[in-house]
């Protein structure tokens, strides 16, 4: 019989660590996945069976292959192989480094008579509460699957531990309360029959038959019911992100200041946050023409 592959051995050690850090069953599935589509691909192009033992010509051998797919496909393979290799400190290639570009084609949000619609036709509660926390203040999934109740005051959502530890607050309005209004009463109904939650978005534990008690959604809850409903009324993009570039968006394209936009997204830089709500060049222009004074009229 065969030996097994030493890259394998290592694979499994790999998931049992993943699994102690806390990482959920649906993503150590995905990286270890991933390093068997890798790990073929590597046996068929003559890489050592010891993973330890990859040199650099291996890794740029692999990087060159996957620029045949799209860019987030592309990040997707390279990151696992890089936390792969990093876990095991493997010595000549453990430091090495990617930059991946983001394809403009990529970049999609959701046009106002899509979000109105999608206002309109929202099959629950709990659907229109997190469309509406979306398109109101641009929060990440994460942030609003952990949002607390005492985060959210009259005028103010305050983000505490944001991406990268960093916090910020965004203001919210009358008309932010007045379309939550049918989740809150749902909420405050539900929560005399069952025990109630801390979190701000929540559902039934047992959802499907509306019972148990309120619970926080599970990661990727959030987009998935939003993408369902996206797509029962024809709307393909409709998960998180295309909400989130919608909120910057639509701040910039009524004059907002870039960097006011980025404070409420939390972004590191102004140029993230035109490249994230899909600002191209030709708009920039477009809109110098647009709001530059003329000076003819003077001379």
């Amino acid at each position: 019989m065969p030996r097994r592959a030493r890259w394998k051995d290592d694979l499994d050690d790999w998931e049992r660590y993943l699994q102690s850090e806390g990482y959920p069953q649906g993503t150590v599935s995905s990286y270890a996945e991933g390093i068997h589509r890798t790990y073929r691909w590597g046996e068929a192009n003559e890489w050592p069976p010891n993973p330890r033992k990859l040199q650099p010509k291996d890794i740029y051998a692999y990087y060159d292959h996957v620029q045949r797919y799209r860019s987030k496909t592309q990040l997707l393979y390279m990151t696992i192989l890089m936390e792969f290799v990093r876990y095991l400190r493997c010595p000549d290639v453990s430091h090495m480094k990617f930059r991946i570009k983001a394809e403009r084609g990529e970049v999609f949000w959701l046009e106002r008579s899509e979000v109105i619609h999608l206002f309109r036709t929202a099959p629950s509660p709990r659907c229109m509460a997190a469309e509406v926390v979306l398109a109101f203040t641009g929060i990440r999934e994460k942030e609003l699957r952990e949002l607390r109740i005492h985060s959210v005051t009259d005028d103010w959502l305050h983000i505490t531990a944001g991406k990268g530890r960093k916090a910020r607050k965004i203001p919210i309005d009358e008309e932010f309360w007045q379309m939550l209004r049918p989740y809150l009463e749902w909420r405050r109904e539900y929560s005399t029959k069952w025990p109630d939650s801390p979190y701000f978005l929540v559902h039934p534990e047992n959802a499907g038959f509306e019972r148990g008690p309120l619970v926080p959604f599970a990661e990727g809850g959030i987009s998935d019911m939003l993408w369902r409903h996206g797509m029962s009324e024809g709307i393909k993009h409709s998960n998180s992100h295309p909400w989130r570039r919608f909120f910057g968006r639509d701040l910039f394209e009524n004059d907002c200041p870039v960097s006011q936009i980025q404070r409420y997204y939390g972004h590191s830089s102004e140029q993230q946050t035109l490249d994230y709500i899909g600002v191209t060049q030709e708009m920039d222009v477009n809109a110098m023409r647009k709001y530059r004074r003329s000076y003819l009229a003077d001379i």
